[in-house]
């Protein structure tokens, strides 16, 4: 075994499940396999009742993880491209965890629901000459250079300033890992992976935990020191804390960084998100009609491209512009020309059904169909295709169908006319009345002024908003849309 990086681990619980009686709800473990390749992994498990099986949860987190990456890895070729790599990290290897993990905690004698086990993952894989990381949820990976530079690689996301965090009890919770690869360089004296126990211990920045990631560096007897740490950390956040990491055994701190005693001269380096878009995955959430909405624009970008798409593309990959109505993706790397079975993978993944015969030609017209089916009933509070008319609720009628239209609708050229070309603009956005909730419209997003027939307003200019009202007609490029309420 290569033993370039040694493993170290410990848990230690909060002072608040102490006192409530509860378990520790983190987990970690790590594996050294025989080509030389080493995994870690951490989990924590959620708290509060609606989790209340949240420590078998992470458990099962941490093992699952650790035996299909294992299983990845095991036969590892490394003439295989970082790509492809990425790739399977990315979107197989994220599946396969959060599948595995689903048929686990189900086989569990206390099992209800899948909200009782809820918890996040971190998972590190080392090979000869890169690292890969996933993560799902809080917590931090940090790598620490032998000059004392500390690098988080995956930067903050939306969750980071809420007490909220993503969690393998999410719907498709794959969607929201993030993964990320970098080369392994000779430099980098030690991997950290922690749950947010530690970070939470550090209130006053997002990374001011950074200080201790370098401390724990410094030591020498990590194994001894470590739970030490992780209690007087605990002090403070008062929630289970919990490191697994990896130590370079060839290389030592620099000797001006051990006798370093200023915090102020911390280097702290984060990763950063590519692009100024959101991506795909972070709209896994989002409801059906949204996810429809995205798919079409989806398959115009594809064909935009003449279906060439980069050859190992992700759903996660793929993001659109603040107005929606722009959808691209991210890399460059070889392309190839999409099939109708990655497509249908790829609608699949994305709105939750497959759609029957669906083809690269067929797509938009497919997908257009199932707009104009879909309902909801609000009730109950779901969706469901129907082939009438009677159930609609509001809708906007126009030459193509009539579309029920919900509270985050948007409305697009191509649900006005049959379209030949590629462009599609964004039409109109229903939004609520910030003063008077009961009250909704439909914001004017092109540059054009509406005209508007049976309602107060007449005049509708870019950027303006429509009542909606039974009755009312309006015209955008000269093509009339009537509100249908009931």
């Amino acid at each position: 075994m290569n033993t370039l990086f040694k493993p170290y681990g410990a848990s230690v619980i909060g002072p608040t499940h102490l006192k409530k009686n509860k378990p520790n709800q983190d987990a970690f473990g790590y594996e050294n396999l025989n080509n030389g390749i080493q995994i870690i992994a951490v989990s924590d498990g959620h708290g509060g009742e609606l989790h209340c099986h949240s420590e078998r949860g992470s458990k099962i987190a941490v093992d699952v993880a650790l035996s299909l990456c294992k299983a990845y890895f095991m036969n590892w070729d490394a003439s295989t491209p970082i790509e492809s790599i990425e790739f399977d990290l990315d979107e197989n290897l994220a599946m396969a965890i959060h599948e595995a993990w689903l048929q686990r905690i189900q086989l569990e004698a206390e099992f209800e629901d899948k909200t009782q086990f809820g918890c996040t993952l971190l998972v590190a894989i080392r090979t000869e000459n890169r690292l890969f990381f996933l993560q799902l949820g809080d917590g931090k990976i940090a790598t620490i250079y032998e000059d004392g530079v500390v690098y988080f690689p995956i930067p903050k996301d939306d969750y980071a300033s809420t007490h909220l965090t993503n969690s393998l009890a999410q719907d498709r919770a794959w969607l929201f890992m993030k993964s990320f690869s970098m080369a392994l360089e000779e430099s980098i004296h030690m991997v950290v992976l922690a749950t947010d126990g530690v970070e939470n211990a550090y209130p006053y920045d997002y990374y001011d935990d950074a200080n201790f990631y370098l401390n724990l560096a410094k030591l020498d007897d990590i194994e001894q020191k470590l739970p030490e740490m992780l209690l007087n950390v605990a002090c403070f956040s008062k929630d289970d804390c919990t490191v697994v990491l990896w130590k370079n055994v060839k290389n030592v701190m620099l000797d001006e960084m051990t006798l370093k005693a200023d915090p102020n001269e911390l280097v702290v380096w984060t990763g950063e998100n590519p692009l100024p878009y959101k991506t795909l995955g972070a709209l896994s959430e989002t409801t059906l009609n949204k996810k429809i909405e995205m798919a079409i624009l989806m398959v115009e970008a594809f064909k935009r491209n003449a279906w060439l798409v980069p050859r190992h593309l992700t759903l996660k990959r793929m993001v659109y512009d603040t107005e929606d109505h722009l959808v691209d993706w991210i890399g460059s790397s070889e392309t190839v020309k999409l099939t109708d079975a990655r497509l249908n993978e790829w609608i699949v993944q994305w709105i939750g059904d497959s759609v029957d015969g669906l083809t690269c030609e067929n797509a938009k017209d497919r997908l257009m169909n199932l707009q104009i089916k879909l309902r909801y009933d609000y009730g109950e509070q779901f969706f469901y295709y129907s082939d009438g008319t009677e159930d609609h609720k509001l809708t906007l009628e126009t030459s193509i169908g009539r579309f029920e239209t919900f509270h985050n609708s948007s409305l697009h050229l191509h649900q006005m006319m049959v379209l030949f070309g590629d462009h599609n603009p964004l039409v109109g956005s229903v939004t609520q009345h910030e003063k008077h909730p009961k009250i909704w419209g439909i914001i004017n997003k092109t540059q054009h002024t509406w005209q508007a027939f049976g309602s107060a307003q007449n005049e509708i200019p870019p950027g303006k908003t429509l009542t909606l009202k039974h009755g009312v007609t309006f015209f955008a490029f000269g093509l009339p849309i009537r509100i249908i309420m009931k």
